[in-house]
This record gives C-alpha cells, structure tokens and sequence, in this order.
C-alpha cells in the first residue's frame, strides 16, 4: 500500500478559513486550542519529546514478567511511581554502543543474570580498560518513556552484565535505544 501524500493546509481563493489538501491524507501534528502541539510518527503513535537540560536523562524500566507495573502504572500514587522510578532506573546513553545493567537492577527486573543458557562472554572497553564480560542475550524488558501519560516500550537487547551497582552501571546503549523511536531526546 502507497503511503498517504503529506498534507497541506491550503487557502482557496474567495473562501474562508484553511483546508487540509489533499484529499486521504494523514494529518500528523494536531495543535489543540489550548496551543498544545501533538505530533504522530507514521504508525499514527504520539511521538514524545524530551528537553533536558542536566548531562544525565535517565527512564525507568520493567521486566517483560512485570507488566502488571506497565500496565497499571497510571493508577499509582505519586510517591509510589517516584520510589519505583528512583530504584529502577536506568541512563540514556547515546555514547553507549551496548545496554549494560548491574546484577541488582536484573534481580529488580525479574532477569536471572546468573543463567548458562542464552548467553556468551565479550570483552568490554571503556575509560578503565578492557575487560570479560557476561553478555545476555534477548532480554526483553519495559522502558517508561512517558510517565505522564503511562507510555511503556517493550525493548529486547543483549544486556553485558555488571558486577558492581552505581549510577554508571545502568546504561541503556543505542542498540535499545533504537527501538523507542517515539522518544527524542534533546539536551540543551
């Protein structure tokens, strides 16, 4: 199936008011009367954008076992949904090639990091050097990308386990990252 021409707004001589044109197109950013902008990307999902202005932008996260909490995020308090967002984060990395968690977050997570199967060993480079490390392969889990309207992506990604749990150990590399095409983030 052709993709649908992109709209216009037009303005026909001796009428009033502006058309969209041409006819069977997909209008895909909406502005409300209140001026809130909301742009679709072409599967008609709402595209979410993010401005951040500290170096560090960091998502919540789920395991695919835990959809209940995806599920019924919105129904959350407040307090609730920041514990939950504060223990189980997990940074924004554009610079990382890989998503990386510590053993504590897949415990979190409902991921076995101690499992034989389904995984491999890699060397890792980074600013204190190389060094072997256990790699997961397909681990699907939840990534919150919208807290206020309780948008959750499911992402699968091979995940280089981390011995040790500190902010740096949690990156969420652009092999995942890729796969929440609804989320821009910008930092300024």
């Amino acid at each position: 199936m052709p993709p649908k021409p992109t709209c216009k707004v037009v303005k026909r001589e001796g009428q009033r008011g502006a058309r969209i044109d041409p006819k069977g197109c997909t209008v895909r950013t909406e502005k409300s009367a209140a001026g809130t902008v909301t742009t679709r990307n072409k599967a008609g999902e709402t595209k979410i954008k993010a401005k951040e202005s500290n170096n560090k932008f960091f998502l919540a996260i789920a395991g695919s076992t835990q959809s209940g909490i995806a599920n019924g995020w919105s129904t959350r308090s407040g307090p609730s949904q920041r514990n939950y967002k504060s223990s189980h984060k997990i940074l924004y990395d554009t610079g990382a090639q890989i998503t990386l968690m510590s053993k504590a977050l897949l415990t979190k997570i409902g991921v076995n990091w101690r499992r034989n199967n389904n995984m491999y060993y890699s060397a890792v480079m980074g600013v204190g050097g190389s060094e072997n490390t256990k790699v997961l392969q397909d681990v699907q889990f939840y990534v919150l990308i919208d807290s206020r309207t309780s948008q959750w992506t499911l992402v699968t990604a091979d995940v280089f386990v981390k011995d040790v749990d500190s902010e740096v150990s949690n990156l969420l590399g652009v092999d995942a990252i890729l796969q929440l095409n609804r989320l821009k983030v910008k930092f300024v």
